[in-house]
């Protein structure tokens, strides 16, 4: 059983206990992860290709009101291409080809699977395919005439030198693919609904379990109201580990006993399917951008080989991209449960050069913006309280961005209200909001770089915070100083 108690004691690991613990900031890069490895049992030679044409279609439709009007041939691969598809090989990048979504180290740990009733199937990207698994399916999972597609995390997918962040990072990016697919399903006019009961919950990852080794997050289900094609076509060849060690860490050990601890603590959770709900603000506005600009747009930020961080430049932004944001970290999440617990996380801002408003900070509220103070040193100081200064090595000028959100909550309250899941719910919560201020960045050709590295402290007092509350994740927008060709990887 997790008590409150315990809860509170793990997030602290979390956040301002981590340099008191020993955790490790150096992170080896080449070393061997699980990331872009199939599950065992999700290499075979059956399933169907994914459709194409997919980025075609979002280039007729604009930001931010645009939607892809009448049906389309098999909608949902066209949605989880939207969602989670490659867009780019990046020629300085030294991680894995760029995404839809923000991940940490582009490692991907998030994995979807498609459950309905032809069987279980898993989303492979690298083959262009839903891959069909032979996997039994107990009674009354699939849903008739809908299909259910299932995220979840493995703690594995990241380096092992994040120690125990791994399991409220594979939270977060959790949050993060969530109102990914939610915008998706939006911008094709196909309903979505979050199931977050734990007894389903449950029966899912038992399933997902029998895939093959693997330490696995507990599940998300989002159901899509619309049909699967056809799958059991041959495919081309099948896809594994690339190495024998590989396949092995899908075993290993990985030492988060109290992460899986706190997260099976959402198989306690006993709720209705939401009903459907949106993943995008409603903006009244066509701008000249297409959707499929604003996916290829979406970046955490860029620096030159050999250089490691996000390179920014002094640039004004309009009004439209403070009003966006604020649109998109208003968006409540998709079910009842998360929705309260976004209401308990309090959004503040820093700003400079963003319309007419004065450089300083800001709390977001039920009334927009309020002011906090005036202060045109508040870039370099959230620079100093960052993790990372910038070096001969690294580059992270802060200084220089135009928007910097920070996310906090009262977790002593937190939890005596929502329970020992109420961290994994707050880290699906801010997930989300991440996700919606990427878009929002994105479509004004910025970058938003989400961010847990950052001294807790020194944020409290830049931001002024009250002495309960605890920072959990920051948002840093700007324009990047860095820009080379790449290769499109979009179909």
């Amino acid at each position: 059983m997790v008590t409150t108690t315990d809860l509170r004691r793990f997030a602290f690991r979390q956040g301002p206990g981590r340099e008191l613990l020993g955790l490790r900031n150096g992170i080896q890069d080449d070393a061997a992860t699980t990331s872009l490895v199939p599950p065992a049992a999700c290499r075979g030679g059956f399933g169907r290709m994914l459709p194409f044409g997919t980025h075609q279609l979002l280039d007729d439709v604009h930001y931010p009101s645009g939607r892809v009007d009448g049906e389309v041939d098999d909608a949902l691969g066209h949605i989880l291409l939207t969602a989670f598809g490659i867009q780019r090989r990046e020629p300085s990048n030294p991680y894995n080809d760029h995404r839809v979504t923000a991940s940490v180290r582009s490692k991907f740990p998030v994995h979807c699977f498609v459950l309905d009733e032809q069987g279980l199937a898993y989303l492979d990207l690298y083959r262009h395919a839903l891959i069909d698994t032979d996997q039994p399916l107990p009674p009354a999972l699939p849903e008739r005439g809908r299909t259910t597609v299932i995220l979840v995390g493995r703690y594995t997918d990241y380096p092992a030198d994040y120690g125990w962040l791994r399991g409220s990072l594979a939270d977060l990016e959790a949050g993060i693919n969530l109102r990914s697919l939610f915008v998706a399903a939006e911008l094709f006019g196909v309903p979505a609904a979050l199931d977050l009961d734990g007894q389903r919950s449950e029966r899912v990852a038992e399933l997902v379990s029998t895939t093959g080794r693997g330490q696995w997050t507990p599940p998300l289900l989002v159901s899509l109201d619309t049909t699967s094609p056809r799958r059991g076509e041959a495919l081309p060849t099948g896809a594994g580990a690339t190495s024998p060690d590989e396949d092995e860490l899908l075993g290993a050990e990985s030492g988060l006993h109290d992460a899986a601890r706190i997260a099976a603590t959402m198989y306690e959770i006993r709720a209705s399917p939401a009903a459907p709900a949106a993943g995008l603000p409603a903006i009244d506005r066509h701008d000249r951008t297409s959707w499929a600009r604003v996916l290829w747009n979406r970046s955490a930020g860029r620096v030159p080989a050999g250089l490691h961080g996000f390179s920014v430049v002094a640039a004004r932004s309009s009004q439209d991209v403070l009003d966006d944001h604020i649109a998109a970290a208003s968006t409540a999440p998709p079910h009842p449960l998360l929705a309260e617990v976004r209401e308990r996380v309090r959004l503040s801002v820093a700003l400079q050069r963003v319309g007419d408003v004065p450089t300083g900070v800001y709390r977001l509220g039920s009334g927009g913006l309020t002011h906090v103070r005036a202060d045109e040193a508040v870039m370099r100081t959230i620079e100093d309280a960052f993790s990372f200064p910038s070096t001969p090595a690294t580059d992270s000028s802060i200084r220089h961005t135009g928007l910097v959100w920070l996310m906090s909550v009262d977790l002593a309250e937190l939890a005596a209200e929502f329970g020992p899941a109420s961290w994994t719910l707050l880290q699906l919560t801010c997930g989300w909001i991440s996700h919606g201020l990427s878009v929002a960045a994105a479509a004004h050709d910025q970058f938003a770089r989400p961010a847990r590295s950052f001294d807790e402290t020194k944020a409290i007092k830049c931001f002024e915070l009250q002495w309960h509350e605890t920072p959990t994740f920051m948002v840093i927008a700007g324009r990047s100083r860095f820009a080379e060709p790449m290769l499109d990887l979009r179909t």
